[in-house]
């Protein structure tokens, strides 16, 4: 009992450290999350992602030609709706149509902001095949309440420490531990990555991050990016075989100097000596630019420095994410 209480502690505190921000904080006062981001359109071409607005079809609708559907819809995140009624909060879910499956990746941190924002986006729990859990953050975990009220039998993978924290749950069994790398159909892989010391955030953070093979290259997406991303990217092309890369979305973890982060109760958890100056999230985009990563959609962790610098470096084929927007990619390779 002991060394279980000092496990939970330990968890926490590390916790606290990452990503579970909900105010930013620059010199005293508090920045709103929902600041606008830069705007680029999307390209008109055939080989770009399309964005989509039309909402999913659930269950009782869903036809046997979904199953050739290739999309990412974005569910929860601070950021602006593009579908009315989705509301902003912390974190990032993000629903993955692909070779045949549906997998959530992450859930939220509020079960009944996950819950607002499925309704209105029109998706439906009982079309799920997977929940896929990138890091035990709170930010990404509290929507598993939600879920598996609605479907009690969903299985879930997730890092070690994600299991340990909920193992008293009912639902507990669900969970299923990963070595590094799974592969859930010929096209869709899960990889496990350990964070090193970095700029503004922790380390010894197991992480895992969903790539799809696709016919014009990898799909990466991430949760907090905790593992460097351009890390994350070269770590997917090696283990896939795979050196094209379509697309990378999610979390990048490149808040700005002097940032500090608060609990909702008010309370400090602390200001990070250093994040990531202009010049290092420049180096950051180009080197992405370099290992070939042909479109960027920038989620969760990243800041309006960032968001601004990958906007200049990729131009059009940078996408600004929205709540309840959908991005068609390309088939399975």
């Amino acid at each position: 009992m002991k060394n279980r209480f000092i496990f939970i502690l330990l968890v926490i505190f590390i916790g606290t450290l990452g990503c579970g921000n909900i105010l930013l904080v620059e010199n005293g006062a508090i920045a709103a999350k929902t600041s606008a981001e830069p705007k680029v359109a999307t390209p008109i071409k055939t080989d770009a992602p399309k964005v989509t607005s039309l909402p999913l079809k659930t269950t009782s609708q869903t036809s046997p030609a979904s199953a050739a559907i290739s999309r990412l819809t974005y569910l929860y995140g601070e950021r602006e709706a593009e579908v009315k009624g989705c509301l902003p909060a912390w974190g990032l879910v993000t629903l993955i149509e692909f070779d045949g499956k549906k997998i959530l990746f992450d859930t939220g941190g509020d079960r009944d902001i996950l819950k607002n924002n499925m309704e209105k986006v029109g998706v439906d729990a009982g079309i799920l095949d997977l929940v896929v859990i990138s890091h035990h953050h709170w930010e990404m975990t509290d929507g598993l309440y939600y879920l598996l009220g609605l479907k009690p039998s969903l299985p879930i993978i997730a890092p070690d420490w994600v299991i340990e924290l909920y193992e008293q749950e009912p639902w507990s069994k669900n969970f299923r531990r990963m070595e590094k790398v799974e592969r859930i159909t010929p096209n869709i892989f899960l990889v496990k990555l350990h964070s090193r010391s970095r700029h503004g955030g922790p380390f010894g953070i197991d992480e895992i991050h969903v790539v799809l093979k696709t016919s014009e290259g990898l799909v990466v997406l991430q949760g907090c990016g905790h593992p460097e991303v351009v890390n994350i990217v070269q770590k997917s092309q090696e283990i896939t075989g795979e050196q094209k890369v379509y697309l990378v979305t999610g979390g990048t973890r490149l808040l700005e100097p002097g940032k500090a982060v608060q609990r909702g109760d008010g309370s400090w958890m602390g200001i990070p000596s250093h994040n990531y100056d202009n010049d290092e999230i420049q180096d950051i985009a180009d080197k992405l630019k370099a290992l070939g990563v042909a479109y960027i959609v920038p989620t969760h962790c990243t800041g309006n420095t960032a968001e601004k610098i990958f906007a200049q470096t990729f131009g059009s084929r940078y996408i600004n994410h929205k709540l309840g927007m959908k991005l068609e990619i390309p088939p399975p390779k």
